[in-house]
């Protein structure tokens, strides 16, 4: 009788790393998704957080609204909050309290800050000083990418939403220090469709 000498034939080793290679590409395939889900986990996680950060610094600004109306370059008299449709520049610009001032510095613990929409973003302006002698130029902090509309309405003291701040038939002098008591924002998103809140303020 004669016996098979010991060791695998060709077609066993061919089989064999066909099987492998099936594997291998099973798991690749598997690995390779497991790698764009987190990826993707991780965009999201970093939108939100995102999304989060600019309602807490909304909130902030708004909670400490003062009314202070501030001077311009040119020497005119600004509301102490105004904005809405319309508006040239930063949709909402506002002067705010409690501006930190841990050196002990000689300075005013107000600040002017605004929101406005630059190339699909949200940007957050702050001004180094309120009063200005001559033109400067904010501070910008982008808060939220892939905004695709950003509006604002004005809950005015008689229960009436108004789109713009001071309403358009107010008298300028009478305004410059009267706030809204709520402002609504309203931004549409690409990750997070539409999104509106309405904020209180003091």
């Amino acid at each position: 009788m004669r016996h098979r000498p010991p060791g695998f034939t060709l077609i066993e080793i061919l089989v064999a790393t066909a099987i492998l290679a099936l594997l291998a590409i099973m798991a690749y395939g598997s690995l390779g998704t497991i790698l764009e889900e987190r990826a993707r986990t991780r965009r999201a996680g970093s939108a939100l957080a995102s999304l989060q950060m600019t309602m807490l610094f909304m909130d902030q600004d708004l909670a400490q609204a003062a009314p202070r109306p501030i001077r311009s370059s040119t020497g005119v008299l600004k509301p102490a909050l105004h904005g809405g449709a319309g508006t040239t520049g930063p949709l909402l610009v506002l002067t705010r309290d409690g501006d930190l001032n841990p050196g002990g510095e000689h300075r005013s613990d107000l600040e002017r800050v605004g929101y406005g929409l630059r190339h699909h973003a949200l940007i957050r302006y702050v001004w180094p000083v309120l009063d200005r002698a001559t033109p400067l130029t904010p501070e910008r902090e982008t808060l939220l990418h892939h905004v695709r509309s950003f509006r604002i309405r004005f809950l005015g003291p008689e229960g009436n939403w108004h789109r713009h701040w001071p309403a358009l038939d107010a008298s300028p002098t009478a305004e410059l220090d009267r706030r809204p008591i709520g402002i609504k924002i309203i931004l549409k998103t690409r990750n997070w469709g539409t999104i509106a809140r309405i904020f209180e303020l003091p």
